[in-house]
């Protein structure tokens, strides 16, 4: 992956609506005589620079909130989709050591044009409204940045309601056994084309929508246990039903398809706010599946106490198979260390979710505030050029990795900022009310948090989030993506313990 320069588009993009671009304006209040900020202290070490000025940012209409803008493709306008629900037949056929999907999409467009989606398995058929398309049709091509690629369709389709179904032979993260087999969804937020994409055609981040499961594990002589964060249908001879609710994204779902004679499963429960919310905690440890129950109740208390009721109908663990941890909507898998931060996630980041890279910060920034033990800074500025936060491409899909450091700064600034008003927690609290089960922008978290500060947060914001870059700026020129650093991605991988 190249790293982008300037802004330069395969041609010049429109929003996914077809719709012009609408004169700018800004996505947060700028009161007329905003009062004064505190003297600048000297709490960074970056260069101080003047407050950027000019004129605000645009707008876009999109089919859905938060869709990155349609571009065209050799005259033809490559346009994002709304999934409206995913239906998935997956079998795991032991004897012939064999994946195969079918997953028939229901989406609508717009306006005319190529749907965009995501699949890293080749099709090797899909149909259009029942009619046979080449395979070949379904091309990776780059976004107009040069920050990612996803799959165009190159089959002309009128705005409307369509149905597209594929099939494939999946491998990834697929291993047989000479009994049976193995499964997992792996996820990975700090990487391109690392959400559902991986497994399965997919929509991205932006889109929410329900997806049917039809599950067979044939050929086995072994039993195998499923665990999930939809809603699982034992039918019988290898065969199951998993619903995934509709609030779900992209980076949402979780499956795992193991031998059960190599974990301890424990099951328990959390009185929440809502009623009983089921845990399920699996472990080739028994005493690590043990101490996770505990902690994540604790985690449970903690966030509910602080930032409101659960978002889920019930939390799975597996404690094992990494030295990090990686959060799923109600779901994770995770080491110890890293259990508390990943269950933290499922208040923010599954159950107020991200629309894409540049909002992406936001989760891991408050929950590594909580991490950090919800510090409250000494001083702030509202000067001086930071790391990139949100200011890059509309089509990113990865987290920034300053999201984990800068980002929580940020949250202690604005702790200090609304000290009078009882800190940020209470705003977040009612942020993630407001946002419970959606999709939000940093716009939205900008507007936000504008509307209730003592003190205009409007050059705060535009130097400690966007890196001192005015927002009508960002799409003519989006920040470089800069890839995780391969000490970050080491840290976060495992491959070295915590703090060595």
């Amino acid at each position: 992956m190249r790293i982008p320069g300037s802004h330069t588009s395969i041609a010049p993009a429109r929003t996914s609506a077809g719709a012009p671009i609408e004169e700018p304006k800004l996505p947060f209040p700028a009161p007329s005589t905003p009062p004064s900020l505190p003297p600048p202290a000297d709490c960074d070490d970056f260069d101080p620079a003047p407050a950027p000025t000019g004129p605000a940012p645009a707008e876009p209409v999109v089919v859905r909130k938060g869709a990155p803008s349609d571009f065209e493709v050799d005259g033809v306008f490559a346009v994002f989709t709304d999934v409206k629900h995913a239906d998935v037949d997956f079998t795991l056929d032991v004897s012939q050591r064999k994946a195969t999907v079918t997953s028939k999409l229901q989406l609508s467009l717009a306006t005319e044009g190529y749907p965009v989606l995501d699949l890293v398995p080749d099709a090797t058929a899909i149909r259009v409204n029942g009619k046979a398309v080449d395979p070949a049709a379904f091309q990776l091509v780059e976004d107009p940045d040069g920050v990612t690629q996803v799959r165009v369709l190159r089959e002309l389709l009128p705005p409307g309601d369509h149905v597209i179904e594929f099939d494939y032979a999946p491998t990834k993260d697929i291993r047989f056994t000479g009994d049976g087999v193995d499964f997992e969804i792996e996820m990975d937020d700090l990487a391109q084309r690392a959400f559902l994409e991986k497994y399965f055609p997919a929509s991205f981040e932006y889109d929410q929508h329900s997806t049917s499961m039809k599950l067979q594990i044939a050929g086995a002589s072994r039993e195998h246990k499923v665990m999930t964060n939809g809603e699982l249908t034992e039918l019988g001879d290898g065969a199951y039903q998993i619903e995934f609710p509709p609030y779900f994204t992209s980076s949402s779902h979780y499956l795992h398809i193991f031998d059960p004679s190599k974990f301890t499963l424990i099951e328990d429960s959390f009185s929440g706010v809502n009623g009983e919310i089921p845990i399920r905690v699996y472990s080739d440890d028994p005493r690590e599946a043990q101490t996770a129950v505990r902690m994540i109740k604790e985690t449970f208390s903690e966030f509910e106490s602080k930032f409101g009721p659960y978002a889920h109908t019930a939390y799975t663990a597996y404690i094992g198979g990494r030295s990090d941890g990686m959060e799923y909507a109600g779901a994770t898998q995770s080491s110890l260390w890293a259990l508390e931060h990943e269950v933290a996630h499922s208040w923010f980041a599954r159950g107020v979710m991200p629309n894409s890279g540049n909002a992406g910060w936001l989760d891991e920034a408050i929950v590594s505030w909580h991490d950090n033990g919800y510090p409250t800074a000494r001083n702030y500025t509202d000067q001086g050029r930071y790391p990139v936060l949100a200011g890059f491409s509309e089509y990113q899909r990865d987290t920034a990795e300053a999201s984990y450091t800068h980002g929580a700064k940020v949250i202690s600034e604005l702790d200090l900022i609304f000290k009078d008003q009882g800190g940020i927690t209470p705003v977040l609290k009612d942020f993630y009310a407001e946002y419970f089960q959606k999709v939000i922008t940093t716009a939205d978290f900008v507007s936000f948090v504008s509307e209730r500060s003592p003190v205009d947060l409007t050059t705060y914001f535009t130097n400690k989030l966007f890196g001192g870059v005015p927002q009508e700026e960002i799409q003519r020129s989006p920040a470089e993506r800069v890839p995780p650093s391969e000490w970050f991605h080491s840290l976060r991988r495992g491959r070295v313990e915590r703090g060595e």
